[in-house]
């Protein structure tokens, strides 16, 4: 059972991971693919929803879903919240549906703390400058919703800065001149153009400010 459970997880992150859109980030000769969603949000999405789902007799035949569109990734549970849980109070609220799974998950360390599945997800979700999950309870089936990386609309110059920052945290004027193999006044341009777009905030004052996420 312990070793279906970790095969299961694990299944069925690389499956989703293999199939997900992939940004590109070049610097030289190195190519680095970013995936469209972090791996840690998406696994604990899956193992909260394994360990929450509802598994008995009035659902039979239903089954997790994880289903990827154009612009967003969901994760289906079947079963509602449970016990007092709201969405509204998910970060505090505990209620365990399937007491006997769960100790088996914490004993292979699925579940690290109980309750700390959304705030990993959350914080997964922050790092890499993302929109924080959608969380629905439909009664019949709880749904998280991840919402993709690359804002619509944004130039191709754009995107590569922005991969960029994802990736390493930040950028100053300099390093994205080189990214993008432009001049000094392109590079402001576009930097100052993502601020205003609120894409960036900027630390730091002339050549030397770096330009974060927000």
């Amino acid at each position: 059972m312990r070793e279906h459970l970790d095969e299961m997880v694990d299944g069925a992150v690389s499956y989703v991971m293999a199939n997900m859109r992939k940004g590109s980030l070049i610097r030289g000769v190195i190519r680095k693919d970013i995936p469209e969603y972090p791996e840690m949000a998406l696994r604990e999405a899956i193992v909260n929803a394994v360990a929450h789902r509802d598994y008995s007799q009035f659902v039979r035949g239903s089954h997790i879903q994880v289903r990827m569109f154009a612009d967003r990734l969901e994760v289906e549970n079947p079963g509602g919240l449970y016990g007092r849980v709201t969405v509204d109070n998910l970060q505090e609220g505990q209620s365990t549906r399937n007491r006997l799974l769960m100790h088996l998950m914490e004993d292979i360390h699925l579940v690290e703390n109980r309750g700390s599945g959304i705030d990993a997800m959350l914080d997964a979700m922050q790092k890499k400058g993302l929109p924080a999950p959608v969380f629905e309870d439909r009664r019949t089936a709880f749904l998280v919703k991840f919402y993709q990386v690359m804002p619509a609309k944004l130039s191709e110059e754009e995107q590569i800065v922005l991969a960029y920052v994802k990736e390493h945290g930040s950028i100053k004027r300099a390093e994205a001149q080189k990214l993008l193999e432009v001049s000094d006044r392109r590079a402001k341009y576009v930097l100052e153009k993502m601020e205003k777009a609120r894409l960036l905030r900027q630390e730091g004052q002339q050549k030397g400010a770096r330009y974060l996420l927000l």
